[in-house]
């Protein structure tokens, strides 16, 4: 039995499932259906990448403005407390927030797959597309949860779910973005006719369009690294606060952990570990926001 739903395209037979949700999404609520048409599809996937960066940016500059007060300005909790923590002080706020994120990111997913499909998978094989559609899915299913699991509060303390959600959250999202990039290159390399093509398209590019496409790989590669080391970085520092000071950073610097009158030790106040926390996040949506330049260039 197949139920119809107007307005909804019907799932193909080859379309794999984690894929739908992106598609639905885009065909109800973001900048409509992405088509079938190259050029059409092109303009709506270029479009989508800066609206997930620049919702993502502005989210959590909303829950800056609503966090607890905890006597430190914006730049200080930047640098000394942990975005789950901000979660969990605005939880509603939050999950409202990041639900919207998740969805433009799904879409953004779909519009990988799409244009891959429509261009003749440039990016990796029909063969491989089935397994690279699930981190991409994965990872935005553990965002949502780890924002839903919070580490501690009165709504929703489940500090394991929070942890495995993060490591799944970042682990996905990991091997989603080295994977296309990766698969990428592999194509280019291993596939004589689509590097022909490539190459014919690139050397008629005028100097900085050319530029701009290299540059476009490269940032394709670092976004991911840079996000793993400043996640290293970010819970190395947290680990030797602790060695250090007995206590995690968030059960100084939340104010909902201290008592009245607490002022922290000069020491103390050196930390500023949880900015990496902050930068491998932002990593995130910089990485979809490298699409749109490739998307554009793509047009032409």
């Amino acid at each position: 039995m197949t139920i119809m739903i107007k307005g909804i395209t019907p799932r193909k037979p080859e379309e794999p499932w984690p894929i739908i949700p992106g598609r639905i999404i885009s065909e109800f609520f973001c900048c409509g259906k992405i088509a079938e048409d190259k050029d059409e599809a092109l303009r709506t996937a270029m479009i989508t990448p800066i609206i997930a960066a620049s919702w993502g940016f502005l989210t959590k500059a909303l829950l800056l403005a609503l966090r607890d007060y905890d006597h430190m300005y914006w730049t200080e909790t930047w640098d000394k407390r942990d975005i789950s923590e901000i979660f969990q002080e605005s939880y509603f706020s939050s999950v409202v927030l990041m639900a919207v994120t998740c969805c433009v990111c799904l879409v953004c997913n779909y519009s990988h797959y799409k244009l891959n499909q429509l261009h003749g998978y440039v990016y990796y094989s029909k063969g491989t597309e089935r397994f690279m559609v699930y981190p991409g899915a994965l990872a935005v299913l553990f965002l949502f949860g780890l924002c839903v699991m919070t580490l501690h509060g009165k709504w929703s303390g489940l500090y394991f779910p929070h942890m495995m959600c993060a490591m799944g959250c970042f682990a996905n999202f990991s091997l989603y973005f080295v994977g296309i990039a990766i698969l990428l290159v592999k194509n280019f390399v291993c596939n004589t006719s689509l590097r022909k093509d490539m190459w014919k398209y690139f050397l008629e590019r005028s100097f900085p369009l050319k530029v701009l496409q290299c540059l476009s790989l490269i940032y394709q590669f670092t976004i991911p690294i840079v996000m793993m080391v400043c996640l290293n970085m970010w819970w190395s520092a947290k680990a030797e606060f602790r060695a250090k000071h007995g206590q995690y950073p968030s059960d100084v610097f939340n104010p909902c952990m201290q008592q009245e009158g607490y002022k922290p030790a000069p020491d103390v106040s050196e930390y500023h570990g949880a900015r990496y926390e902050w930068i491998a996040v932002a990593c995130i949506y910089l990485w979809y926001l490298g699409f749109a330049p490739v998307f554009y260039l793509m047009q032409s």
